[in-house]
């Protein structure tokens, strides 16, 4: 019988350590860059779901999947992702008040300041094929 024995390393070079640090990059901060991204779609995902519109959901999720291969990668700032999260709670909680004029405002300014991050991010990722 054949034996096989596999091992997982672990290369720490990008990182300056395990926990948050002020002088670069860490890996709890990658994992909760990764987790919060996660969260962020999937708040996006439930509500077009919800929202009955079943070609808006279908048409939504390649671009989903572009951004979070690449959006797990980008460099955007904690402050942006704190303001997203934000702003998920108080569309999230007009939902919740049954204040759809306010949830539909506050969706609207949440795409606004969510594009041009989005679009950056999308313009590095799809790169025209040059024949």
């Amino acid at each position: 019988m054949t034996r096989w024995r596999i091992t997982v390393e672990y290369d720490g070079t990008p990182f300056v350590g395990f926990q948050r640090q002020t002088n670069g990059p860490s890996v709890q901060a990658a994992l909760g860059k990764q987790e919060r991204f996660g969260f962020n779609i999937n708040f996006h995902s439930i509500l077009m779901e919800v929202s009955g519109n079943g070609l808006l959901y279908l048409s939504a999720l390649p671009v989903f999947s572009v951004l979070q291969t690449n959006l797990a990668r980008g460099e955007l700032t904690e402050k942006w992702n704190r303001d997203v999260s934000k702003q998920h709670g108080e569309i999230t909680d007009a939902i919740d008040s049954g204040d759809a004029d306010a949830a539909a405002a506050l969706m609207e300014s949440h795409l606004a300041f969510i594009r041009p991050s989005y679009e950056r991010i999308w313009r590095h990722a799809v790169k025209p094929d040059r024949g």
